[in-house]
């Protein structure tokens, strides 16, 4: 591989609605650090190479070359050296002299060669691992509570079409081979809404807890103990991840975790425990029984 001249990225992923884009904007306050929204997600393409399928994609090295190369050219136009602009568009851009083509395509090789760019996508999850070796990126993975996941969930009322798990047969016989046969069944029928969280919530952090055996240099953190004490959490996050000038920013995210004013405002102390008046006592004990085998992983009985 050839070597890349670039600042190592880093990847902000984990469970979805778990407080990931908050996470990743609050890494993202100084001028170093290049944001970058979802480039798995289905829905919104970060731009024309998209070759995105399925809900949670998952890619190895062992795919196809085709397969992976749409990949590797999707995300390279993106994250990636840019060698697309030194090549064809820029030369085309100085033949034809051009002046605001090559005004454009200068300014994106100086942003891809003096920032660093923060992917933030929990779509992503389950193909992080071969991101992360692709681009020689930092990994975060940020972990939720699961009955506030799903009452999270419940009040933005997500269903989810289990067939982009189902359909993913190289996914499942790789990484989901436990739960074969329950995804089969949540992609045949329609579960209610806290059932499908459960799920959810259960393939997620499976392969959560699968990739803190696997890889002890990635930061894991929980969603509970971010927002219990921020500033420390922060402090720990941008010296580990080597970002600099976390003083001059403080200040920001203090603000961003004291109240509920504006998008990405939160009090985060608060938020921890919302889910206990978004769920019925019924609701908490199918999910406490529903993700215990995992959750015991994660939190312990004091913190249902």
């Amino acid at each position: 591989m050839l070597k890349r001249f670039y600042n190592r990225p880093i990847i902000v992923t984990g469970s979805h609605r778990s407080g990931s884009t908050w996470l990743g904007k609050m890494l993202s306050l100084t001028d170093k650090i290049k944001y970058v929204h979802e480039p798995f997600n289905k829905n919104y393409p970060l731009n024309s190479l998209s070759p995105i399928k399925y809900w949670f994609e998952y890619i190895t090295d062992s795919d196809s070359f085709t397969h992976k190369n749409q990949f590797i050219k999707y995300l390279d136009a993106i994250i990636g050296l840019p060698y697309q602009y030194f090549t064809i568009d820029l030369i085309k851009a100085i033949v034809k002299l051009k002046p605001k083509m090559l005004k454009n395509k200068i300014r994106l090789i100086q942003i891809r060669l003096t920032k660093r760019y923060l992917i933030k996508d929990p779509i992503c999850l389950f193909s992080v691992d071969w991101i992360a070796r692709k681009y020689h990126a930092d990994v975060v993975v940020i972990i939720r509570h699961p009955a506030a996941f799903v009452a999270s969930i419940k009040v933005k009322d997500w269903n989810h079409d289990f067939n982009n798990f189902f359909k993913q047969k190289k996914l499942i016989k790789e990484v989901l081979k436990p739960f074969e046969s329950e995804i089969q069944n949540y992609a045949n029928k329609k579960h209610d809404i806290i059932d499908q969280g459960i799920m959810m919530w259960n393939l997620i952090h499976y392969r959560i807890k699968d990739y803190q055996n696997k890889h002890k240099n990635w930061i894991f953190i929980r969603h509970e103990d971010i927002s219990v004490d921020p500033i420390e959490e922060f402090s720990k996050l941008y010296k580990n991840l080597k970002i600099k000038n976390f003083d001059l920013i403080k200040d920001e995210i203090i603000n961003h975790s004291k109240s509920d004013k504006g998008d990405l405002y939160r009090n985060s102390k608060e938020n921890i425990s919302s889910w206990k008046n978004r769920l019925s006592e019924e609701e908490i004990s199918r999910i406490k029984i529903g993700t215990k085998e995992i959750s015991k992983h994660f939190y312990t009985d004091n913190e249902w």
